[in-house]
């Protein structure tokens, strides 16, 4: 289940870094950032970003589910909840389909915002 979420992320990083009204922070770099308790604000601050990307993924009887959350970490408000339900059969097809779809919509997510440059980091 781990290296199906870092994959997960690293294809929505991928995705995430060809809009070109974001700036993401490398996983390398936001893997770094020990929460231990830390608000979201101070994550952004120590990344340098103003938005946050949280995600799970779960696994069971075949079938993934993999929930995102876009939270504005200087007001730690949600801005964006989505989850997307796909049959466990392609892991690279699933995790390719979802990181697009995802992107797309933190696009229009970060746009109703009215951002032109935006920091973003993954966790």
């Amino acid at each position: 289940e781990t290296s199906f979420a870092r994959g997960m992320t690293d294809a929505l990083i991928t995705d995430l870094a060809r809009l070109d009204a974001v700036r993401v922070v490398s996983r390398t770099s936001s893997a770094a950032i020990d929460t231990g308790g830390w608000p979201l604000p101070q994550i952004a601050r120590e990344l340098g970003v103003d938005f946050i990307v949280e995600g799970t993924v779960t696994k069971a009887d075949g079938r993934v589910r993999i929930a995102l959350s876009l939270i504005d970490a200087r007001r730690d408000e949600q801005v964006l909840a989505a989850s997307y339900d796909r049959p466990l059969r392609q892991t690279l097809t699933i995790q390719a389909e979802v990181a697009r779809e995802m992107a797309k919509a933190i696009d229009v997510a970060l746009a109703a915002q009215s951002r032109t440059s935006s920091g973003l980091a993954l966790r």
